[in-house]
């Protein structure tokens, strides 16, 4: 709200301290303060949730509305944004405000977490960036987070009511309700929300000014972090009887032709009388609309009631005669039906499907970002060893990322400030989900994830030749069924163990914050080597131009990529550095470049290939002949294709040594 930047007066201060599960997690904070980016710049105290109707009665024509289902998570910003204006907002859409025309908005509650300054603005405004049509300072009371002795916060349902010197009409166009206040040091968790992510793509706001007089920059967390604690009161005569709000369709990613699949979506009832059933058709790639069963869950008897949030789950069977990756599904409800009457609706449902012939064993990568100066970050070394020990034969990729150490590889710091937060040990699962890498984390998240289909397969090939000091890497690509408008990309990760001995900071020493095994009896500055340290990426958000737009379904798809040693070398950060070519391994990841998630991976050892000369010997009078290590003939041919195409391991081709 620019024109309300300079009505604060006397604004406390806060700062958070990230937090999980109610309790302080063992975090450090390493990236420097930027401008406001979105989810990477919050930290959070979660609660339970108490849950509320989004659109409840609560007097003869009087209402409550509001997102937010009940208190869940507290929120808020560092040191570096002292000075910043902060705001909250919740959006009311030309849908809802239409049935509300002429009423009037007399009260506000607002939720806040844990703050030492409670002095705000509230507002009602028709855009974020330009002036309001209400505006009312106020000095709120109450906060929602306590914490006890231990340091443990504890998250109350306590909100703040606060009753509007002049009503607002609400006069059928959209608009927003919220409050701002402004930053400065100190300590809070300011920014409530119920911690249930909302699937609406619209509703909560928070914006940070870009400086402490700089405009606002604006940023939509309810799919990131659920929906802000701000309700409001509106009394008059609701003129909707009959509507709903659909929220965004969720199908299943893949299914297999001619087998069943299932679908669903939020609806928030905004009509007055309850939704009991509705009539639903399907279409998938633009074939003929077919009829699907619905099974409506709502939090009344027999539908979704008035201002209740139902689940609508729908399910079909795939054609058996389509096959194709990221098929157009359209749902559309035709009607919706009442105890007394059926309502055209005609509302439509966009999302898209994926019907393949077979799917693929997924391999599944774990990215932990670390350094030898956080004293957390033995939790996550002792959480990717054991996997890799455990799981590696399994499909678990691990690669452990360092920043701002001697292990810090240069061209894997962006990746580091876009998936860590600033928080370490952190990691991230297949570039999709963010988590502590504990081993319990861990080997909760690999389970998930390697249940999961994919419609992708990965394979590399890597060779070192000693004589060019360089690495050889291939990856293949195989999709299930056919993509027209495909957008993959390779990167290849070189990774290393027995790295060091370097020195790690340990605050698990002497059990001090509980057991750690192998740290817990060692010193709080320890020697120690690395495994599965990330020594170079290329690239780390996919190589251009390496996947087609268009991939016919069951085709290999190959892309090579030679890295020299010394450019490895040159981008860690100890200038003494020496890579050990049979302590390494080469990792391909598939990425959706759309999305930023890997799709599907593969790795190789390059053990034993240090003098290895090349990937095919030379023919000797026009002949490959190839032995195993044992002296076993195996092959003798012309072909050099199929010598390249020989399983996995070390031969001897024409006298020389060729590992595959």
């Amino acid at each position: 709200m620019k024109k309300l930047l300079f009505t604060i007066l006397g604004l406390g201060a806060f700062l958070s301290v990230a937090a999980e599960d109610m309790i302080p997690m063992q975090l450090e904070r390493a990236l420097p303060g930027k401008e406001f980016s979105g989810k990477n710049d919050i930290k959070r105290i979660i609660g339970g949730r108490n849950q509320q109707g989004i659109l409840t009665r609560t007097g003869e024509d009087t209402y409550e509305f509001g997102y937010c289902a009940g208190i869940g998570q507290a929120f808020g910003f560092g040191e570096a944004y002292a000075g910043y204006v902060q705001e909250e907002a919740i959006e009311i859409p030309t849908y809802m405000s239409k049935g509300w025309e002429g009423m009037k908005i007399t009260k506000m509650f607002i939720a806040l977490g844990y703050t030492s300054n409670k002095k705000v603005n509230l507002y009602i405004t028709k855009d974020l960036n330009g002036e309001a049509e209400m505006l009312q300072p106020a000095t709120l009371k109450y906060d929602a987070i306590s914490f006890d002795s231990s340091g443990q916060g504890v998250i109350e349902q306590i909100w703040n009511e606060v009753e509007l010197d002049e009503p607002y009409t609400i006069d059928g166009n959209p608009f927003y309700v919220g409050f701002q206040t402004q930053l400065t040091s100190g300590s809070s968790y300011p920014i409530c929300t119920d911690y249930m992510y909302s699937d609406w793509n619209l509703g909560d706001y928070v914006g940070l000014s870009i400086g402490a007089n700089g405009e606002m920059s604006y940023m939509h967390i309810g799919e990131l972090y659920g929906n802000l604690c701000i309700r409001f009161e509106m009394q008059g005569e609701m003129t909707a009887q009959t509507d709903a709000l659909p929220g965004v369709l969720f199908p299943d990613d893949m299914v297999l032709q001619g087998e069943e699949f299932s679908a669903g979506f939020t609806l928030l009832n905004i009509g007055q009388q309850m939704i009991t059933d509705m009539d639903v058709t399907y279409t998938i790639g633009g074939e003929e609309a077919t009829d699907v069963k619905v099974d409506l869950y709502g939090q009344g008897n027999g539908g979704v009631e008035f201002g209740k949030l139902g689940y609508v789950e729908v399910s079909g069977k795939a054609p058996e005669d389509v096959l194709g990756v990221n098929l157009p599904v359209v749902f559309t409800i035709n009607k919706l039906i009442y105890d007394d009457e059926e309502v055209d609706f005609g509302e439509m449902l966009l999302s898209q499907m994926s019907i393949v012939p077979e799917t693929y064993p997924r391999n599944v990568v774990a990215e932990e970002f670390t350094g030898t100066w956080c004293g957390w970050c033995p939790r996550g070394m002792v959480g990717m060893e054991y996997m890799d020990e455990n799981y590696s034969d399994q499909g678990f990729i691990g690669i452990a990322v360092h920043y701002n150490d001697q292990m810090e590889a240069s061209s894997y710091v962006d990746m580091v400030e876009v998936f860590s937060g600033g928080s370490f040990p952190s990691a991230v699962m297949d570039r999709s989900e963010y988590f502590d890498p504990s081993v319990e984390s861990l080997e909760q998240l690999f389970a998930a994830y390697k249940e999961l289909p994919t419609y992708v397969k990965v394979g590399i090939k890597a060779l070192y030749n000693e004589e060019s000091n360089e690495i050889t890497a291939t990856a293949t690509a195989t999709l299930a069924a056919e993509q027209t408008d495909a957008s993959y990309a390779f990167a290849f990760v070189v990774k290393e163990n027995k790295v060091g001995p370097y020195t790690q900071t340990n605050y698990f020493a002497g059990g001090a914050n509980g057991e750690m095994p192998g740290w817990s009896d060692r010193g709080s500055k320890v020697s120690t080597t690395y495994d599965l340290v990330a020594r170079y990426i290329d690239s780390g958000f996919g190589i251009n131009n390496s996947m087609p737009s268009y991939i016919e379904g069951g085709k290999d798809y190959e892309y090579s990529v030679t890295i020299p040693v010394e450019t490895i070398v040159n981008n860690i950060n100890d200038t003494d550095v020496e890579i050990d070519i049979n302590n390494c391994y080469v990792v391909a990841m598939l990425l959706n470049t759309q999305t930023g998630v890997i799709m599907n991976a593969a790795q190789v050892s390059l053990e034993g290939q240090a003098g290895v000369e090349g990937i095919m010997a030379e023919p000797v009078n026009g002949l490959y002949r190839v032995y195993n290590p044992q002296g076993i003939k195996v092959l003798e041919t012309k072909d050099a294709t199929l010598v390249n195409s020989l399983p996995k391991g070390i031969y001897i081709i024409n006298g020389k040594k060729v590992v595959f």
